[in-house]
Formats: C-alpha cells, sequence, structure tokens
C-alpha cells in the first residue's frame, strides 16, 4: 500500500530525516517509536503531504505521491491525526466533524458511525471542544480523520499529555479498527502500548532507521539499545 523509498526531510538547513526506506501493507500497522528530535513527527508530515521532502519518493497505492499536496492525498485515502490533537477549539464537537465531512473519500465512517464508536463525543457533541479533557479531544482528532474514510491513519503521538486513564480510553476505541482493511502507522513514545497494538515496530534515532522488526516477539534489550543509540549498525 505505502512505500518509502530514501527519504530525506528537514527544516531549512536542519536535516531531520536521513534515507528512510521502508514499506507498509494493507491492513498493518506499524510502531514508529524514538526519542525525542529523532524525526518521526517529520516523516509522517511527508507522508501526508504537509511538507516536502528534499529528496527520496513516497508510493502509495502504486502511484508517486511524492510532490501532491496534503488536501489531494486526503481524498486518495491517507489521513493524518497531528501531534497535540489540533481541534477547533472554539467550535462544538458537531462542528469540528462537519468541518472533516465530505473531504475525504466515499467510505462507512459517517458522524453516526463515529457517534458509536466514540461514545463520549455523542454525549459531548454540543460541547465546545476547548472545554473537552484532553482524552476527549485526542477522540475528537481521531474521529476527524476517520470522517475522510482513510485507507491510511498516520496517528502522532496518541499518548502525548494525557493519564493513563486517558490513553486507555483511546486505544480501546482504536482497537476495533486495527488489523482490519485500515493500514496505522502509529508514533508512539510508549514501548509497551506501541508493541502491544502494532505488527511491525521501526526504531528512529537522529533521522535514521536503526532497528526494524516484527513487533511480537520483539527483544526489549535490543529495541531500547537501538531507541537510546548504544545499537549504532544499520538495520537489515
Amino acid at each position: 500500500m505505502l512505500s518509502v523509498h530514501r527519504i530525506s526531510a528537514g527544516y531549512g538547513l536542519l536535516q531531520a530525516v536521513r534515507g528512510v526506506s521502508f514499506d507498509l501493507g494493507p491492513g498493518e500497522t506499524l510502531a514508529l517509536v524514538g526519542a525525542n528530535g529523532a524525526g518521526k513527527t517529520t516523516l509522517l508530515r511527508v507522508i501526508a503531504g504537509a511538507m516536502r521532502p528534499f529528496s527520496g519518493e513516497v508510493h502509495f497505492m502504486g502511484r508517486d505521491i511524492t510532490r501532491l499536496p496534503a488536501h489531494e492525498r486526503v481524498r486518495l485515502g491517507i489521513a493524518l491525526v497531528p501531534e497535540g490533537r489540533r481541534v477547533f477549539a472554539d467550535l462544538t464537537v458537531a462542528d469540528n466533524l462537519a468541518v472533516a465531512e465530505g473531504r475525504g473519500r466515499n467510505g462507512p465512517w459517517t458522524r453516526a458511525r463515529i457517534y458509536e464508536a466514540f461514545p463520549v463525543l455523542a454525549e459531548k457533541r454540543a460541547t465546545r471542544a476547548g472545554d473537552l479533557s484532553g482524552g476527549q479531544q485526542q477522540a475528537l482528532a481521531i474521529a476527524r480523520a476517520l470522517l475522510a474514510n482513510p485507507r491510511l491513519l498516520l496517528l502522532d503521538e496518541v499518548s502525548l499529555g494525557l493519564s493513563p486513564v486517558a490513553v486507555d480510553r483511546v486505544y480501546a476505541a482504536l482497537a476495533p479498527m486495527l488489523g482490519g482493511e485500515l493500514s496505522v502507522i502509529l508514533v508512539e513514545q510508549d514501548l509497551d502500548r506501541a508493541l502491544s497494538v502494532a505488527d511491525r515496530v521501526i526504531c528512529m534515532l537522529e533521522g535514521r532507521i536503526t532497528l526494524m522488526g516484527p513487533a511480537r516477539g520483539a527483544d526489549r534489550a535490543e529495541l531500547l539499545a537501538a531507541y537510546f543509540g548504544t545499537r549504532t549498525e544499520a538495520p537489515a
């Protein structure tokens, strides 16, 4: 479904991603882990079309989308839930969802189905998004992305700034969506949480992939070494 080939990207003279390559299959969940500054968010932004790479290519469903604008990628089936949630604080939950309707593909995700999948949003539909808790805002950000009926969902730091209870609720809502037709790339600093839901894991350090492999049965010591930089060899 997705092929990322030798992507390098950054901001001005700062190179945040350095020659990253990987593939993602239909229905696969990939955990992208690494410390702050590893390049994870930059890589997601390149895939989503929020920024152009210095070099390399991104292919989606067999099409080269490297220079395709972000809104056209949404229509093809790529949706990003950005770090920090980015909900419209002064709009109600219902209005936040209305903004997203009709922006992507036709598909099964409607506002009625969103309210079934996220009951808290149904209860809070008339509430200003800025008055929601962090976990409720994260649920709203995910729901807004799902209304685009994506084939590929990019989730950036789902648990960032949330209480453990809120994280549990967000992941419980996500669980029925994982392992079906939807492909997911999940950026997560909580290693245990990431490994528990992913099919594969990629660890990044200073813009490069330091480890890539199956999430199930992953060697935690090896993963931590790749995470913190004590494992320096390139992945196979």
